[in-house]
C-alpha cells in the first residue's frame, strides 16, 4: 500500500513533497495508492476525488467537524473513507474479526500508550470508544477517571454496553512511554488476547498462534449514516459522563 499524504500546504509521497496531488501522481503506476486527506480544504477533497484512486480522511478531521452538518453531509455523500487510530491496528482488526463470530456476552479490555497526541485528548478518546462500540455494541454507561501529573496523562473508562457486556479502557500519554496496544476479549467461547510488548504477537487460547506485522498506518472505513449516529452518540455519552472541568479538553 502506497500512501500519499495530503496536508494543508503540502502533498507528501514517500520522502518527497509536491505542490499538488496531480504532480505527486504523475507517472504513478501502482494500483495500490491511497490518497490520505489530513486537511479540511474542500478543494483538495475535490481534487483527490477526481482521481481514480481511493480517498481516505484522517479521523481527527471528522472529530473536529462532527457536528457540522454541511461537513458530514459532504463526507457521507462522497466516496471518502475514514481512518481511526485504534481501528488501524492490525491486531485490533483481528480481535474484532474473531469477536464477530462469537456472542457479545463478555468483557473487553483495551490499553493504549503513546508518547504524544496530535489532536485534543477528548477527540482521541471518543474516537477510540467509537471503535469499541463498533466491536461490541451500543454503549449504555461510562464511568471515567482522568489524571494529569507533570507530562503524564492517564484516563480510565469503565464501560457498560446495552447488551450487558463490559469494557475496561485505559489510555496513557507520556514522553517516557513506548507505544503499546493491549487488547483482550473474554467471552463464553474463550479468550482472545494481544499485547504488542510480548514476543508472541497474537494468540487465541486453545487455537494456533497467528503472527502479525506492525500496525498499519491507516485502515479506511467507508463512513455511513450509521457510523455518524454511533460516533455522535458516543461523543454525547462521553460528555455527559465526564465533566470537561476534570481536565480533558
Amino acid at each position: 500500500m502506497n500512501i500519499i499524504q495530503i496536508q494543508d500546504h503540502a502533498v507528501i509521497k514517500g520522502k518527497q513533497e509536491f505542490p499538488s496531488i496531480s504532480l505527486a501522481l504523475h507517472g504513478a503506476q501502482s494500483p495500490e495508492i491511497i490518497l490520505y486527506l489530513q486537511t479540511e480544504d474542500r478543494e483538495k477533497w475535490k481534487e483527490a476525488l477526481s482521481t481514480t484512486y481511493p480517498v481516505c480522511l484522517d479521523a481527527s478531521i471528522v472529530m473536529k467537524n462532527l457536528f457540522d452538518d454541511s461537513f458530514v453531509e459532504e463526507l457521507i455523500g462522497s466516496s471518502v473513507s475514514v481512518s481511526f487510530p485504534l481501528g488501524s491496528h492490525q491486531a485490533f482488526q483481528k480481535l474484532v474479526s474473531t469477536m464477530s463470530e462469537w456472542s457479545k456476552q463478555g468483557v473487553l479490555r483495551v490499553r493504549r500508550k503513546e508518547k504524544e497526541r496530535k489532536q485534543p485528548l477528548h477527540n482521541l478518546l471518543v474516537s477510540d470508544l467509537f471503535n469499541l462500540s463498533l466491536a461490541v455494541g451500543e454503549m449504555d454507561r461510562l464511568h471515567i477517571r482522568h489524571s494529569s501529573i507533570q507530562d503524564i496523562e492517564h484516563v480510565i473508562v469503565m464501560i457498560r454496553f446495552k447488551n450487558e457486556a463490559m469494557g475496561h479502557y485505559e489510555f496513557t500519554i507520556s514522553r517516557e512511554a513506548e507505544p503499546q496496544l493491549y487488547a483482550e476479549w473474554s467471552g463464553r467461547e474463550g479468550v482472545v488476547e494481544y499485547n504488542s510488548e510480548d514476543a508472541t504477537p497474537f494468540t487465541i487460547e486453545g487455537d494456533v498462534t497467528t503472527s502479525f506485522s506492525s500496525p498499519v498506518a491507516i485502515a479506511p472505513v467507508l463512513f455511513t449514516d450509521t457510523h455518524l449516529k454511533t460516533l455522535r452518540s458516543v461523543h454525547q455519552l462521553f460528555d455527559t459522563s465526564f465533566n470537561l472541568v476534570n481536565g480533558v479538553k
